[in-house]
């Protein structure tokens, strides 16, 4: 699929007229045929897909899929989506949510090809006014195996290393990378009292690369299952690297509502309200070769992240 959509093959190399191509819609029709025979006015029926990826589907952007055949419109905007990676964590978990989460937001060295202003940007605008925030960007409290234990949610924004030398082998924090303590894999010892909600948007996988680098989809579901089994209800990860003000925008819009309404449901808004807005391409780290504004409509700007979600509502749990 990501062969065939012709845009994910180089790092910050997408053009505009590779943006208006489109040629995507031929391979997500054939992968939605495959999936299920729906027709659009089916999905009425539905409010909610959970989908139980395996293997090589973790890297399949379901939100992006067609809603029934012949449809130009994406499923998301039909239904709410969340992926879980075992069938039993598709029922909501009984955990409370705090009324007034703990954040952090890390930060992080951003990567040398992005333009400077978007670290500033990150710094202020990644989560809603209003929202008490730690930011964490030179230094940790102490090691993240630890430090994780100090907030309820946690915002990476920082540039998060490739997991190629093994899914629990990158630093979650990347603040202490190569350090004691930093790795995923350090997150599995006692106690476990990870944040219930974790979003790494500027993960790294072999889509990027049109899985040509290898991903079996086996590695996003070892990282996600760790996160959950550390403690974490809702994590969500990019499948490929946007970093620019439309992923600080998503993630803003997205923390605004989650805690109040179900982590799908939030991420489904944010989406919404993103597609109503233009993105200057210079201002796009993934994005070149042209000075105009993109369309927010475009899937590449939010099709790329990943939600994990127990599907655990706010305000059922409070009744």
């Amino acid at each position: 699929m990501y062969q065939s959509w012709g845009l994910y093959e180089r790092l910050h190399q997408v053009t505009a007229s590779e943006l208006a191509a489109e040629t995507w819609r031929a391979p997500a029709d054939r992968i939605a045929t495959a999936l299920t025979n729906l027709k659009p006015a089916d999905w009425d029926k539905y409010d909610e897909l959970v989908v139980v990826p395996d293997r090589t589907f973790w890297h399949v952007p379901f939100e992006t899929l067609p809603a029934g055949t012949g449809s130009k419109e994406p499923l998301i905007a039909r239904v709410r989506i969340r992926c879980v990676p075992y069938a039993s964590l598709a029922l909501p978990d009984k955990r409370l949510s705090p009324r007034t989460p703990k954040t952090v937001l890390v930060l992080g060295r951003p990567a040398t090809r992005d333009p400077k202003e978007l670290a500033e940007r990150a710094a202020n605008d990644a989560v809603p006014a209003g929202l008490v925030v730690e930011k964490w960007n030179e230094s940790l409290p102490g090691p993240s195996s630890l430090s994780r234990q100090l907030c309820d949610r946690l915002l990476v924004m920082g540039d998060v290393e490739d997991a190629e030398k093994g899914p629990y082998s990158w630093a979650p924090l990347v603040i202490d990378r190569n350090k004691p303590g930093s790795q995923l894999a350090d997150w599995f010892a006692l106690p476990w009292n990870g944040p219930l909600e974790v979003a790494f948007p500027q993960f790294h996988t072999a889509a990027e690369y049109s899985l040509k680098k290898g991903g079996t989809g086996d590695e996003i579901f070892f990282a996600v299952s760790a996160l959950m089994a550390s403690g974490s209800r809702t994590v969500l990860l990019g499948r490929w690297k946007m970093g620019g003000v439309s992923t600080i925008d998503l993630m803003r819009e997205y923390h605004q509502e989650l805690g109040h309404i179900t982590a799908a449901q939030s991420w489904r808004r944010s989406v919404r309200l993103l597609q109503e807005n233009d993105y200057v391409v210079e201002l796009e780290p993934r994005l070149k070769g042209s000075r105009d504004a993109a369309s927010g409509k475009h899937p590449i700007f939010w099709a790329g992240y990943l939600l994990c979600d127990t599907g655990s509502d706010p305000a059922e749990l409070e009744k």
